[in-house]
């Protein structure tokens, strides 16, 4: 599993538990269901501790998921939406009842806003293929970013370069400086 030490601050949280036996349910099953209240680690230690356990194609799908999923709560939350900055406005869904409704104006959204599907597709990507460049080491990782950056930036011209370069830098040096935090954490610790 990919979880920090649980003496990192915020990482013994309660779900912590029943980790293993939930990667077991993943791995031998493909699903499993955690229900847990809210603040016990749900989404922030449960996708790392599975994440080994997803296949290539299912860790992509989770990343362009991931994506979708935070334009449809900016859409129907009237925030701004990732990696764009513009405002979807009131999509005259929250009162329905009726799902078709609600797919057609997600359908109109996504439409209107295409970097959200191009991003999707570049995050799926790069998912898919982080664990290899992972393995062969930091000059991969660093490639991998670059890959990222392309990949949204050509796709996507619309989307604001500063924060995707920022992410992307952040993400290779975390991913690449992984051992030897983790190394300084646990020698930290003891």
């Amino acid at each position: 599993m990919l979880l920090p030490e649980s003496s990192v601050p915020g990482a013994d949280l309660p779900v912590r538990a029943v980790l293993p036996a939930t990667v077991d349910a993943v791995r031998s099953r493909g699903t499993a269901v955690l229900v847990a209240p809210p603040g016990s680690g749900k989404t922030s230690l449960l996708p790392l501790a599975v994440q080994p356990a997803r296949g290539t194609w299912r860790r992509a799908l989770h990343a362009a998921v991931g994506v979708y999923s935070a334009a449809a709560v900016a859409g129907l939350s009237g925030r701004s939406l990732p990696l764009g900055g513009d405002r979807v406005g009131d999509l005259g869904v929250v009162q329905s009842e009726h799902p078709g409704a609600v797919l057609a104006a997600l359908g109109d959204v996504l439409r209107a806003n295409p970097q959200i599907s191009t991003t999707a597709l570049a995050f799926a990507i790069v998912v898919a293929l982080l664990p290899q460049a992972r393995a062969r080491g930091r000059v991969w990782i660093a490639a991998l970013g670059v890959l990222q950056l392309a990949l949204v930036l050509l796709w996507a011209p619309s989307v604001p370069w500063p924060p995707m370069l920022l992410g992307t830098l952040l993400l290779c040096l975390l991913v690449a400086a992984g051992p030897v935090l983790r190394g300084f954490v646990r020698s930290r610790g003891r």
